[in-house]
Parts: structure tokens; C-alpha cells; sequence
């Protein structure tokens, strides 16, 4: 078990917030070879099984989380006062008063509250671990593709399906998964992730299936070191 880092968007800062969100899935570094058709766990380490002649052969691949590793949320963030907006965030401590973006956003978007503007805008790969307000602690790891996700595994992710509600009940999608339906601009809550992770990894082509890492987690609202 280890103590490691994680970034979130502020959407999902407000879905891990409320309750919502209670799997993520992170593209594993690197990928096992284009030939791979299963990774397993053993009995300690991870394999990727191949096709071909070699079908059962299998080689370890990496994969940085395991159940109990408990992971410090970064989010975007800032600090109350512009007075600081010289300093680095190593040059910080816990007595620095901060404020989260996604806070801000949540009360119409504003860094003035009350007239007062607060410092600039700093990435969530800059925050310092003593800011952190989340922790997450794993509880499962599965490795699959990405196009594998299920409707069930979408919605612990954090999404929602754009059903309709037009007085006769909602109408669900006749396909669980990863469904966009082109006409009314609805889609299922794996379509929603499917948008969103294209925005996230712009590099994707919207058709292949990396293997993924898929995190599941409960979610204590605390510093890690609390």
C-alpha cells in the first residue's frame, strides 16, 4: 500500500463531492503490445496474455495502484489573497488560506466574493499535498479495455444518461453502454464518459480501446494526513 496523487476536473471534484462518483479509470503507462487479448491478475503481479502461438504466455505489465493505496485529490485551486500570487506552491504551507475552483463555481463563478479578489488561478497539478481535502482509498482494480465500460460502471463514474421525461416516465436507451444517440443530442451515461474523456485525451480517436486501470474507491472528505 503507498500514498499517491491524482488529479480531477472540477466536474468531477463536484461528483466525488456529492457522493457520485466512486470509480475512475486512468490509461495505463505503458500499454501492453498490440497483440495482447487479456491481462489477469496472478498471484502477485499483472500479465498480459498474447495471441497467436503464444497465446498463454504471459508477461508483466505495470500497473501503479492496488487495493488499499490511498490517493491525495489535486484540484484546481487558489489562494485568498493576490499577495501571493508570486509565490510557488512549495513556498506554501497549510497556514496559506486557499480556496478551491470548484467552490467557486458552485457559488456563479466568481473569484470576488464580496468585492474582495482572491488570488490567480493555479492547476490542479500544482497543488501541494497538505491542500488536499479528499482522499480516496482503493478498494478494487480491474484492468480492461476502455470500450468495456458498462452503463452501471458509467454512472459509478460519476455520469448520468440524458433520458427523457415527457410525462409518460423516462424513456431509457435500448442499449446499456456506450450509446450516443445522434438525433436529440441524448446520450447514455458511458456516452457522456465517452465525451468526456475525449475532451481529457484529445489524442484518442474515439474508436480504439486502451487498456485501462479502473479504480474503484470510497471517498473520505479529509486531508490524507488527517
Amino acid at each position: 500500500m503507498s500514498d499517491k496523487p491524482i488529479l480531477f476536473s472540477t466536474p468531477m471534484i463536484h461528483a466525488l463531492s456529492s457522493g457520485t462518483k466512486t470509480q475512475t479509470r486512468r490509461m495505463l503507462k505503458p500499454q501492453p503490445r498490440p497483440d495482447c487479448v487479456e491481462v489477469a491478475q496472478g498471484d502477485d503481479p499483472w500479465e498480459a496474455f498474447y495471441e497467436g502461438p503464444l497465446a498463454r504466455w504471459g508477461e508483466p505489465i505495470s500497473v501503479p495502484w492496488c487495493v488499499g493505496d490511498r490517493l491525495w485529490v489535486r484540484e484546481a485551486w487558489r489562494t485568498k489573497s493576490p499577495a501571493y500570487d508570486d509565490l510557488a506552491p512549495g513556498a506554501m504551507d497549510a497556514d496559506y488560506d486557499i480556496a478551491y475552483e470548484a467552490d467557486i463555481i458552485l457559488r456563479g463563478g466568481s473569484s470576488c466574493p464580496n468585492g474582495v479578489r482572491m488570488g490567480r488561478y493555479r492547476n490542479a497539478r500544482f497543488m501541494p499535498r497538505w491542500a488536499s481535502r479528499l482522499t480516496l482509498i482503493i478498494t478494487n482494480v480491474r484492468v480492461q479495455r476502455l470500450l468495456d465500460i458498462t452503463e452501471a460502471d458509467a454512472v459509478a463514474e460519476g455520469f448520468s444518461d440524458g433520458r427523457i421525461d415527457d410525462g409518460f416516465g423516462p424513456r431509457p436507451f435500448g442499449n446499456d453502454g456506450w450509446t450516443i444517440e445522434s438525433g436529440g443530442g441524448f446520450a447514455s451515461a458511458a456516452g457522456f464518459f465517452q465525451i468526456a474523456w475525449s475532451t481529457l485525451h484529445t489524442e484518442w480517436d474515439g474508436f480504439s480501446s486502451p487498456w485501462v486501470a479502473a479504480l474503484t474507491f470510497t471517498v473520505e472528505h479529509r486531508n490524507i494526513d488527517a
